[in-house]
């Protein structure tokens, strides 16, 4: 997850000898499709990580301290430490004391107002129960910017229900960075929309964050959209360049949340400047929207 990527690179920027250990065939898998989780990995691993993919660890081995950590395949890693990142449950037991609902899952469960079933009191955060946005399938995402935006909707909810103000469901929005190149991602990977038999079609473009492309701060852009082939509506985004990849992964997050289509963002209107954004010319996100148009037209 992107916490443990996050902690090895800093870890190695601090001189530890790190390796990462994750037991889906690529790390971020969950989060990114593995053309680009590849490349993040590759980043990761030229930056000192040492990575181990496909394999899990077993046992945590040591008499009063860590000495070595056991993996799922046999192999014994020799190490100093150990830092989880693997995930967390909801803390809600102040809500099964007042006798509020919690689900199977362990979250309290909510409306799209964010109230619970108890007049009067709302719940929101990371034990608020979470719908996916595409699929209304229920998931465990805890993002601090999910629960502002969570926190919002239960205020402006709070007196009266303002109809117009509700909270459809969990997008999922995530950036980081590494170094100079970051990297985010919004609503559903191409994995999970097929996983889920949802009809689709998929755009990958890969520009430069800046024209003409040899100014000093430029950055290799790539952006990968994930619509639906019917209606054309964008349903996920992932995009690796510069530091700029934090803001246009909202821009993504913010056309799922309006259900924009691919033909919105064929006639987006957009500010360009060579210092700040990629060519109008060759602006990826809307190369990759051009992208997508063009399978389905030819399909």
């Amino acid at each position: 997850g992107f916490i443990g990527v996050e902690f090895s690179d800093e870890l190695t920027k601090g001189g530890h000898e790190v390796m990462l250990v994750e037991k889906q065939p690529e790390i971020l898998a969950l989060a990114f499709d593995i053309e680009l989780s590849e490349r993040i990995e590759e980043l990761l691993k030229s930056r000192g990580v040492k990575v181990i993919t496909g394999n899990g660890i077993s046992e945590i081995v040591g008499e009063g301290k860590v000495e070595a950590v056991k993996l799922e395949n046999g192999d014994v890693l020799d190490c100093d430490a150990v830092v989880l990142s693997i995930g967390y449950k909801p803390n809600v037991e102040l809500a099964r004391k007042a006798g509020i609902y919690v689900d199977e899952s362990g979250f309290i469960a909510v409306d799209e107002y964010m109230r619970t079933h108890v007049k009067d009191i709302f719940a929101l955060g990371d034990c608020a129960q979470k719908r996916d946005f595409i699929t209304r399938a229920r998931v465990s995402t805890m993002l601090a910017s999910t629960a502002c935006a969570e926190g919002r909707i239960a205020g402006m909810n709070l007196f009266k229900l303002n109809v117009v103000k509700t909270f459809s469901g969990t997008i999922a929005i995530y950036s980081t960075a590494i170094g100079d190149t970051g990297f985010g991602t919004a609503g559903i990977t191409e994995a999970r929309a097929k996983n889920e038999g949802i009809d689709y079609v998929t755009g990958l473009f890969e520009g430069v964050d800046r024209h003409p492309g040899n100014l000093p701060t430029a950055h290799k852009q790539l952006v990968k959209l994930i619509a639906g082939r019917q209606s054309g509506v964008i349903i996920g985004g992932e995009v690796i360049g510069g530091l700029s990849a934090g803001e246009l992964t909202n821009v993504i997050g913010l056309a799922i949340q309006n259900r924009m289509t691919v033909n919105s963002l064929l006639t987006f209107q957009i500010g360009t400047h060579p210092c700040l954004t990629s060519s109008p010319a060759g602006y990826p996100l809307i190369k990759a929207a051009e992208i997508i148009a063009t399978k389905v037209k030819a399909h």
